[in-house]
């Protein structure tokens, strides 16, 4: 019996050792590049998920493109054009070795990128059926729950009337809660909802009787051959070098000034909580190796700042209104 016990506390220390070099893993590569980017109000929540799956179906670079790695947030473009242009003068990869032969592919890039890619010639199944994914997908669900100790001002006195007609009273009661269930086959195939509700709105009640301030869900499908790719409800477009459109937050810029051009995915599932930089609609991404064409819709309330003008001495009105920016805290408290 002592040794049945031995071998379940070693099989549960075994897995709890490896979650913990996971987390490590993937914490010190979002570490470096949340240094590398200039903008320091970067959404990490998709690169975590990205990087997760990456290291559960690591990308083989003998059959992959220039989105794949371009996700991963670890390579230059730079470098992306140098493996894809050593793959065609020399042929397929035989060995993760032989990245070092690449001339701007340093040590320390492919010890950013090892844990996230591999090589073989074994190339992965492109059609499988909708019962085949199911049975071989994952299940995830996540909750999370925060409080701040100190209590703020804006939940005092909660029976002054006087009060809560201002916008220095939180209505709810302090406490985040998230909560995310989330299905998926490797990057091909996800199905999900997201739920939200931040410190100081309220659950349940008054403004809030949905529950949640924010929801969000998705089906989105990648992989075929000429459909690239299609998104039901909450997705992300990138095109154009956000000259034209760019939802989210520009993950392929920083510093260095070798990578200027920023890094596009077409076409992403939504799967965060920042309430403004995304659509809610549906996509299609069709094309072949010469043609693309990326079509979408998308319609949703966006918050804005309200600004009021006293225009009585010019129209005769009393107060004119416009909207002078776009408010992404999230916060409905």
């Amino acid at each position: 019996m002592s040794r049945v016990w031995l071998v379940i506390l070693l099989f549960f220390s075994c897995n709890l050792t490896f979650s913990q070099e996971r987390e490590a893993i993937i914490q010190q590569r979002i570490e470096f590049i949340s240094e590398q980017l200039e903008d320091e109000e970067v959404d990490l929540t998709d690169l975590f998920t990205v990087l997760n799956e990456r290291f559960d179906h690591p990308i083989n670079l003998n059959n992959t493109t220039v989105e794949e790695l371009s996700e991963l947030n670890l390579l230059t473009e730079i470098q992306i054009n140098e493996l894809f242009l050593h793959i065609k003068r020399f042929g397929k990869f035989m060995t993760i070795y032989e990245l070092q032969t690449l001339q701007y592919w340093d040590m320390e890039t492919i010890s950013l990128v090892l844990p996230f890619v591999k090589v073989t010639d074994r190339f992965d199944q492109l059609h499988i059926s909708l019962k085949e994914a199911i049975k071989r997908g994952k299940f995830e669900w996540y909750g999370r729950y925060q409080r701040i100790i100190e209590q703020k001002k804006g939940y005092w006195a909660q029976g002054d009337s006087s009060l809560q007609g201002t916008n220095s009273y939180y209505h709810g009661n302090p406490d985040r809660y998230y909560t995310r269930f989330r299905f998926s086959y490797r990057t091909n195939l996800s199905v999900g909802i997201t739920a939200e509700k931040d410190p100081g709105e309220q659950f349940f009640r008054g403004a809030n009787k949905q529950g949640f301030d924010f929801y969000s869900g998705h089906i989105f499908y990648k992989g075929g051959k000429y459909l690239r790719s299609f998104a039901i409800g909450d997705y992300q477009i990138q095109v154009g070098q956000g000259l034209n459109i760019w939802s989210g937050h520009a993950l392929g810029k920083s510093a260095d000034v070798t990578n200027v051009k920023k890094s596009a995915n077409p076409l992403r599932p939504y799967t965060s909580v920042d309430e403004s930089r995304f659509m809610r609609g549906a996509a299609l991404d069709l094309g072949d190796e010469r043609l693309a064409l990326t079509l979408f819709a998308s319609h949703k309330s966006v918050d804005g700042s309200v600004q009021y003008i006293d225009t009585i001495t010019y129209s005769g009105s009393d107060y004119d209104s416009y909207i002078s920016s776009i408010n992404m805290s999230g916060l409905h408290r």
